[in-house]
């Protein structure tokens, strides 16, 4: 008969030991890498809609400074201070938007160009529609100081055709932000259950060694 030595058990006892550290270490990487995942997508793409929404507040701040400027001309003279203080905010919220359109370029190029082909396009189309409206709205801001209220008229629903645009566009971008969120999510979800597989195999595996090996050690006794 031999002895099975008390060197072969610790032997077998560190292959297990060995495996189920490997499960564990594989599934905790895993999971390190799907909870990365997600936070990428939380620190690339939610500034990115964070200054678009910003953009579309503006807009509509500006539109309502313009109608306030629209004051029959008599009513200038006593409200002057009141009326340069509405022109000096268009303008300013004007600069707001276009530092939000530069931190979105920013975030994008740091980060990389959002996943979703349409998104960008929304980010594009959204940029050059504010650029225009922002410009008209600098236009009748200046015809109305003119005390041209004709022409303010005439001109105000080509700004507000654009601002409906840009709404569209926001309401698209919206739509195509939350189409790039849950493939992030579902391909978090499909990660974290590869981690739970791989853990399962290599315990599995561990479990069928350790049996394995107290067999043979039980007939090595005989």
């Amino acid at each position: 008969m031999r002895s099975f030595s008390g060197q072969k058990y610790i032997g077998i006892i560190a292959v297990l030991l060995f495996l189920m550290m490997a499960a564990v270490g594989v599934s905790v990487k895993l999971i390190v890498n799907v909870a990365e995942e997600v936070e990428a997508v939380a620190g690339e793409q939610l500034p990115i809609a964070e200054n678009i929404f910003k953009v579309a507040a503006l807009t509509l701040h500006q539109r309502i400074l313009l109608q306030k400027l629209d004051i029959p001309l008599e009513q200038r003279e006593a409200s002057q201070k009141e009326l340069s203080g509405y022109r000096q905010n268009i303008s300013l919220f004007g600069h707001e938007a276009l530092a939000a359109f530069s931190a979105i370029h920013k975030e994008i190029n740091d980060g990389g160009k959002p996943s979703v082909p349409e998104l960008h396009r929304n980010l594009a189309l959204i940029e050059k529609l504010y650029r225009k409206y922002n410009d008209e709205a600098g236009l009748l801001a200046v015809t109305l100081e003119a005390g041209d209220r004709d022409s303010f008229a005439a001109l105000l629903p080509d700004l507000d055709d654009i601002q409906n645009e840009i709404a569209l566009e926001v309401e698209d971008f919206q739509r195509n932000l939350k189409k790039l969120s849950e493939k992030s999510i579902a391909l978090a979800g499909e990660k974290k259950r590869r981690a739970w597989r791989a853990n399962t195999v290599l315990m599995g595996a561990a479990i069928i060694f350790g049996i394995g090996m107290l067999l043979v050690a039980f007939h090595s006794k005989d």
